[in-house]
């Protein structure tokens, strides 16, 4: 089979842009494994801001994530069907991806195990509390006035 010019051209462009995508891919994982860092960081000092800040971000990135995805998954179709044998550089980003992803859903499962983990800590501690069962004003202390002086 003698492939046309234009289809050699068609190749290489979706192959380098099969890469690209890849790599920005490979890239919003990275960042999610450091903003994963940060939040534990955040969680185990108890910043509940910063936690708050982590986690939109977090969500910010993972939509990035899908949408990259979104990309990913017609041009490998694509790459599928004009590289039967595939191309050894992009074997290795995807191993590469597959590990980072790996990383990144085994990282987000320890934050989890520790936010639940905090979140027993303060339950218990809630409840532990004592609070007082009867109505206590604070002035009860005081005696209550018996006259009133309505003169003027």
């Amino acid at each position: 089979m003698t492939l046309t010019d234009r289809q050699i051209d068609q190749r290489i462009a979706l192959l380098k842009r099969f890469r690209k995508m890849l790599e920005q891919q490979r890239e919003k994982f990275s960042q999610y494994l450091g903003v994963l860092d940060q939040q534990e960081a955040a969680v185990q000092t108890g910043d509940t801001e910063k936690v708050a800040q982590h986690a939109m971000i977090e969500q910010e990135i993972l939509r990035d994530i899908l949408s990259l995805q979104k990309v990913i998954d017609p041009l490998q179709d694509m790459y599928h069907q004009a590289f039967p044998g595939g191309d050894e550089q992009i074997h290795q980003l995807q191993n590469g991806l597959e590990r980072l992803r790996d990383q990144v859903l085994q990282r987000n499962e320890e934050t989890r195990a520790f936010l639940h983990r905090k979140k027993q800590e303060l339950q218990e501690r809630i409840a532990s509390l004592t609070i007082p069962k009867t109505k206590r004003s604070v002035y009860a202390a005081q005696s209550t006035p018996n006259l009133i002086d309505i003169s003027l």
